[in-house]
C-alpha cells in the first residue's frame, strides 16, 4: 500500500485505514528501510496523507465536527473553506517528495544526519 491508496481509504472510512495502517506499518518500515527510504520522511509523509483524509470531502471525518460546532454554517460553505487547506498539504507532500530533506532536517539537526 501506498499513500495514494491510504488517502481512498480514508475517504472511503476513516477508521479502517487507520487499522490498516496500523497493521501493515511494521511490514513497510522493513521493506522501506530495505529499499533506502527514511522511515521518518514516511512517517510525516503518511501523518499528512491520514490528516488529509480527515477533512477531505465529501466523507471527512472533521467537516461534520465542524458542522455540529457550528450549527449555523452549511456544510457547502465547511467543503469550501477546507479545499484551501486540502490543496495546501497536496502541495507539501509533492514538495516532501520532491525535496526530502524538508521533513527530515530537524531530527538531522538534533540526531545527526547519519541516526540510523
Amino acid at each position: 500500500m501506498n499513500e495514494t491508496d491510504y488517502a481512498v481509504l480514508n475517504d472511503c472510512g476513516h477508521n479502517y485505514s487507520v487499522l490498516h495502517y496500523y497493521i501493515t506499518r511494521e511490514a513497510q518500515a522493513r521493506q522501506l528501510a530495505a529499499a533506502g527510504f527514511d522511515l521518518i520522511w514516511f512517517g510525516v509523509i503518511m501523518t499528512i496523507v491520514m490528516e488529509m483524509g480527515l477533512i477531505h470531502p465529501p466523507v471527512g471525518l472533521n467537516l461534520f465536527v465542524i458542522k455540529s460546532i457550528a450549527p449555523d454554517i452549511s456544510l457547502r460553505d465547511v467543503v469550501w473553506g477546507v479545499l484551501p487547506f486540502v490543496l495546501l498539504m497536496m502541495l507539501a507532500v509533492v514538495a516532501m517528495c520532491i525535496f526530502p530533506e524538508i521533513a527530515t532536517w530537524l531530527s538531522d539537526l538534533v540526531m545527526g544526519p547519519n541516526r540510523r
